[in-house]
């Protein structure tokens, strides 16, 4: 079994029964093969937790030869996301920096891809609401969001 993936249908971090099984994998697939070696950067946005994470997050053993260079990029981002909305965001990897998930949408366009600069952006908040932000906190999470997007636009 891979670190960050259940073979129990009931269980949350269920891995399918074979890769793109799920419709919503089986559209990104489609979707991006037809651009590759047209994408330059992949942002995917989940909440929550205040992080910016890189590949490659199914293990914390695997190193990819190009960290530092994601590793850079992170750190812009969530310094720009600071300079402008006071938001803190860590940075690393995905296994290291929050827990292994095998079978990231990041990941996998990182590999078959070949996008060096592919995060994953855990959004607001660190966990006083969780997955139900109230009201107020929808504008400030979209300019992180904003924030992080357009720096990372600018470096790659």
């Amino acid at each position: 079994m891979r670190l960050g993936a259940s073979s129990d249908p009931c269980n949350q971090v269920y891995k399918g029964t074979s890769a793109f099984t799920e419709a919503e994998s089986k559209t990104l697939r489609d979707v991006m093969l037809p651009l590759n070696g047209k994408v330059k950067a992949y942002i995917t946005l989940h909440s929550f937790g205040q992080y910016i994470l890189y590949r490659w997050s199914y293990s914390t053993q695997v190193k990819h030869p190009l960290t530092t260079n994601m590793d850079t990029a992170a750190k812009a981002m969530a310094g720009q996301i600071k300079n402008k909305t006071q938001a803190v965001y860590r940075v690393g990897n995905g296994a290291v920096t929050l827990y292994p998930a095998a079978g990231t949408s990041a990941d996998w366009v990182s590999y078959a891809m070949n996008v060096t600069y592919a995060y994953t952006i855990e959004l607001r908040d660190t966990g006083s609401y969780g997955f139900t932000l109230p009201a107020s906190q929808i504008l400030p999470t979209v300019r992180d969001a904003w924030e992080a997007i357009s720096r990372l636009a600018t470096m790659v």
